[in-house]
């Protein structure tokens, strides 16, 4: 079972630094202190998603992922061994797995070859969506679970400085949507893996202990 994320087919570095800026010039010039490039993705909330380890070669905290000390610290957080070994970008899953989880993305429409992702999609023993849209990869899924759009769910985003900021909802969701994390929860649940959430805060409270 894996789970796609927005952003996961788009994180490819080595680093903070490789997300944040890159160095015009050569850093033995007198000017390796000059301008900068800000690299803006194409998704709001990239950084929150690599710190979160949404990256095949990362845990949490964007420790690397075969960094004993923080596996270790991981381990004893969630009461479970933590895998060494790196895992793969989203183009690469969707040709490796049998059953995907999808939370707010859509393969079939944003990756680099969209057909191919579609085809792989369709060949999957299960698929599950969770979505506010009926996208091209939610009309593929077995099951569809409805999520708040963004402006109808409290949360946070994590900007390309690094800070945090509260997102508040602007509109009440429709009747019968959930929040992608009790969704998740739940399905975490009835996979053997119990995640008994009851708010975000103890989300937020579960990431502040995560990540040092």
């Amino acid at each position: 079972l894996a789970v796609v994320a927005p952003a996961t087919p788009m994180i490819e570095h080595e680093g903070p630094g490789a997300l944040l800026t890159a160095t015009l010039g050569s850093h033995e010039s007198s000017e390796a202190h000059g301008p900068r490039i800000l690299i803006v993705p194409h998704r709001a909330n990239l950084r929150g998603a690599v710190e979160m380890g949404a990256t095949p070669a990362h845990l949490p905290g964007l420790a690397p992922i075969d960094d004993h000390a923080a596996r270790q610290r991981l381990s004893s957080l969630w009461q479970r061994p933590i895998c060494a070994d790196a895992g793969e970008e989203a183009a690469a899953m969707l040709g490796g797995v049998s059953a995907l989880v999808v939370v707010a993305d859509d393969p079939a429409a944003n990756l680099l070859l969209p057909q191919r992702a579609a085809a792989a999609l369709h060949r999957l023993d299960c698929l599950v969506v969770l979505d506010a849209y009926m996208t091209p990869t939610a009309s593929l899924a077995e099951v569809v679970l409805p999520i708040p759009a963004p402006g109808e769910v409290d949360g946070t985003m994590t900007n390309l400085e690094g800070r945090v900021q509260t997102v508040a909802a602007a509109a009440p969701p429709p009747s019968g949507a959930r929040a992608a994390w009790q969704a998740l929860s739940d399905l975490m649940t009835a996979v053997g893996l119990p995640a008994h959430y009851t708010s975000p805060v103890e989300i937020r409270r579960e990431i502040a202990s995560a990540i040092p």
